[in-house]
């Protein structure tokens, strides 16, 4: 229970109007068909038969912020309570209610009012912002798929081809035979930021990307960047030979991470 404010009211009337407000919501305490104003209205009358007691229940479905005030001669007790604002009214020996307090009261409920207005106004804003942002992320998950999908099947394209020219390579007799000088070129490879400058024997027949993984082999911090590889400033095409290619020794070629 949230106490909002308590006037003229001493210690042992509050926790009597507490226990009473919290009775009303107790089954158990009430009969089924008795409204909760009503019942607190009856026990107070009990307890203290000679004021004059006035209860007002609202329903409130969202947290309405602070702010609250009232000026008159009687007490008041005004309270939260399981999403219902509670306000108890007493005056002693037949104190007429001033209009003052009545409009006071009055205004207290319209302001509430507007700022539950103003909250569902905000949830309805902040829901379609959500919406909006769920919209964008299935739409991302779905290209991310494609995506995926798309890699996996260059992966498995770029494997087939690989196992196929392994496959030839291993068929072919003579490549377990000696080759002359004429056949035998070396491939200087330089970095873009010249922290690499390194030669490879190679035949021209033999497939670029075989070359690239001695590459790797010699300087394995470049195997995981997405490199390209130039030579007279044409792009070196990874699954063609270096005859396909037209690279000579003695040729750069620039490696661009």
């Amino acid at each position: 229970m949230e106490v909002k404010f308590c006037k003229k009211i001493d210690v042992e009337m509050e926790n009597n109007i507490k226990n009473i407000i919290e009775d009303s919501f107790n089954e158990d305490k009430k009969d089924s068909s008795e409204s909760t104003v009503n019942y607190i209205y009856k026990e107070l009358k009990n307890i203290y038969p000679e004021n004059i007691w006035d209860v007002l229940s609202i329903h409130l479905k969202n947290d309405i912020g602070e702010g609250y005030s009232y000026h008159g001669k009687g007490s008041i007790f005004f309270c939260y309570y399981k999403k219902r604002g509670i306000i108890i009214c007493s005056y002693e020996n037949n104190e007429k209610i001033f209009e003052d307090d009545i409009k006071s009261l009055s205004n207290e409920k319209s302001n509430l009012k507007e700022k539950l207005s103003n909250s569902q106004i905000k949830i309805k804003k902040y829901e379609s912002i959500i919406e909006e942002q769920k919209s964008k992320l299935e739409k991302i998950i779905i290209e991310n798929e494609l995506l995926q999908k798309n890699i996996k099947e260059k992966e498995e394209e770029i494997n087939n081809i690989k196992n196929e020219m392994q496959q030839k390579q291993e068929n072919n007799a003579f490549n377990k035979t000696f080759y002359t000088r004429d056949q035998m070129i070396a491939l200087n490879f330089i970095s873009t930021d010249s922290t690499l400058h390194y030669a490879i024997p190679c035949l021209n027949k033999d497939l670029f990307v075989d070359v690239e993984k001695k590459l790797y082999d010699k300087y394995p911090e470049y195997k995981e960047k997405n490199n390209n590889f130039l030579s007279q400033g044409k792009i070196v095409l990874r699954f063609k030979t270096v005859g396909e290619n037209r690279l000579e020794s003695g040729i750069p070629i620039v490696m661009q991470a």
